[in-house]
């Protein structure tokens, strides 16, 4: 192990547009309405970019929402399209913050607060968190020295009245498809608690992040380097990490029954380290997107599901 060196720089972590970010997606109406049995595969990204100089960036987001049925054909797939002004219930209490000493690494959540996804939509809404701290002079190889960045998530979705929730959690990649810069993950797994709390260390420096989240205990909790479903976020399987809350109706095959799932909110804590040389970050920052994945079944006529007239329709077997 390199000893640890000292740089004149920071890195800045730019949250301008995810910092607090509301978006949903268009009522669902007539004939591309979800209907009960049918899952909702929902996935929103958005960018975050740590910088060395703090210049304002501006961070775009992109998603979709797919129906998909009980075999797991995909009957539909549109983007989910940001707007502004969409109200999002209270999606319970979760974060991440900094532990141990952590000497030397720069907490970039501090004092704006760390970068947020919001949004929300027909069956629900959905949150993440990324909390973002940078080691300038970690390390030295090949007698250069290296950056760290140390991120924490914490993410989750609620239900809305006649859907239950079928999956949920966070997700974060940095955006190289080729190259694998990551050092370390980590995700909670296991029996869902009614607080999961979570706290973990990359080499042996005093370095971590720890986490809690507040949900309704069913169901477990899982992780993995990518998505609980096929996203874009897969691509990034390299550098790529997930954490998520799924019904065991789903730990087998994917056909879940009506009344499976929760109708409350349920969630998932996740991190990784990156490391990088000093000298090859680019100019325009380091760029990672943070995720947000909910699996919904609408269970009852409700808004957004079922036909015209408030004729709702059953999936077919």
């Amino acid at each position: 192990m390199c000893e640890p060196a000292r740089w004149g720089f920071r890195l800045v972590l730019i949250v301008a547009v995810v910092a607090s970010l509301a978006v949903g997606v268009p009522a669902l109406a007539g004939e591309g309405a979800p209907v009960v049995g049918v899952r909702v595969e929902r996935v929103l990204t958005a960018a975050v970019t740590v910088r060395l100089d703090g210049a304002a960036a501006v961070g775009e987001t992109e998603g979709f929402e797919r129906q998909v049925d009980a075999s797991g054909r995909v009957l539909s797939e549109t983007p989910i399209v940001p707007h502004a002004g969409a109200a999002l219930p209270p999606l319970g209490e979760f974060g991440c913050e900094a532990s141990g000493a952590a000497p030397g690494f720069t907490d970039h959540s501090q004092p704006a607060g760390p970068a947020r996804l919001d949004f929300d939509a027909d069956g629900g809404g959905a949150r993440s968190v990324f909390h973002a701290y940078t080691l300038a002079g970690a390390r030295r190889g090949q007698n250069r020295p290296t950056v760290q960045v140390l991120v924490c998530l914490a993410g989750g979705a609620r239900p809305a009245d006649g859907w239950h929730l079928l999956q949920a959690g966070v997700g974060a990649a940095y955006d190289s498809k080729e190259k694998t810069f990551g050092l370390g993950s980590r995700w909670l797994d296991g029996p869902t608690p009614a607080i999961g709390e979570d706290g973990y260390r990359f080499g042996s420096a005093e370095v971590g992040a720890t986490g809690r989240i507040v949900q309704e205990p069913r169901g477990g909790l899982e992780g993995s380097l990518i998505g609980p479903f096929e996203s874009d976020l897969n691509d990034y399987f390299r550098n790529a990490l997930a954490g998520w809350w799924e019904d065991p109706c789903l730990d087998e095959a994917p056909v879940c029954l009506p009344t499976d799932g929760s109708d409350q909110f349920q969630g998932s804590l996740a991190g990784g380290l990156w490391e990088f040389f000093a000298d090859e970050i680019p100019a325009d920052g380091l760029r990672f997107r943070i995720a947000s994945f909910s699996t919904l079944s609408c269970t009852a006529p409700s808004p957004g599901c079922g036909q015209p007239g408030g004729e709702t329709r059953v999936a077919d077997e």
